[in-house]
């Protein structure tokens, strides 16, 4: 979301030795001992991107035990190592991240064209032809207030499961990075709930044709 951090699903074995910083909910975590008897934690840390595995060893463990839990969203420095070929994060430094309560809509960046808003609701009796729902967020200085709101959106379409294509753009000075997200089920109530978190210029709903 800025320079300052790392999504999961951009870390890549190439990565290793490296320093970063992740901000990611936990999807998994399992703790164990190493063959010393010391505890250590293994979790899977997922944000809009994906998901990468971190490690906690005892030294880092042993004092944040209760942040390991499911659902917890967790800010994470740690290092890049790889194992089987696949990219993991130690974790040297852990807390609980805590967006501040207040979540202001981006609206400083004009949408990229009108938003066209198809009002019907997807229904069984048309399987054939779904939607594609767009969802613009202009990244800001402020990190804290971006992330809230990327995980306010992720958070928001789980709620509502579907077969609709669910696409985000992040708007940063021009440039534009596309994301695919879970798909999500279009309704009046999920637009809504999405307009409420970026603003009505900030959701697009486009017939998705096969």
């Amino acid at each position: 979301v800025s320079p300052g951090t790392t999504l999961c699903g951009d870390i890549e074995p190439e990565m290793v030795g490296q320093s970063l910083t992740i901000i990611g909910e936990v999807a998994t975590a399992i703790s164990s001992f190493t063959k010393t008897g010391k505890p250590f934690v293994s979790a899977t840390l997922e944000d809009i991107s994906g998901r990468v595995e971190v490690v906690a060893w005892s030294n880092v463990y042993e004092g944040t035990k209760e942040l390991w839990e499911e659902g917890n969203i967790l800010i994470i420095q740690g290092k890049v190592r790889v194992r089987e070929d696949r990219a993991q994060l130690n974790c040297d430094k852990v807390e609980r991240y805590q967006p501040g309560i207040a979540m202001v809509a981006p609206s400083a960046a004009k949408p990229l064209d009108e938003p066209k808003v198809v009002e019907k609701t997807v229904t069984p009796a048309a399987p054939t032809e779904s939607l594609r729902l767009v969802i613009s967020v202009t990244q800001t200085s402020d990190e804290n207030s971006d992330v809230a709101h990327l995980y306010s959106v992720v958070n928001t379409l789980k709620e509502f499961p579907g077969q609709d294509e669910v696409i985000l753009h992040l708007q940063n000075n021009g440039d534009i990075e596309r994301l695919r997200l879970p798909s999500a089920g279009y309704c009046p109530e999920l637009h809504q709930r999405l307009v409420k978190i970026v603003g009505e210029e900030g959701v697009r709903v486009e017939t998705n044709t096969p």
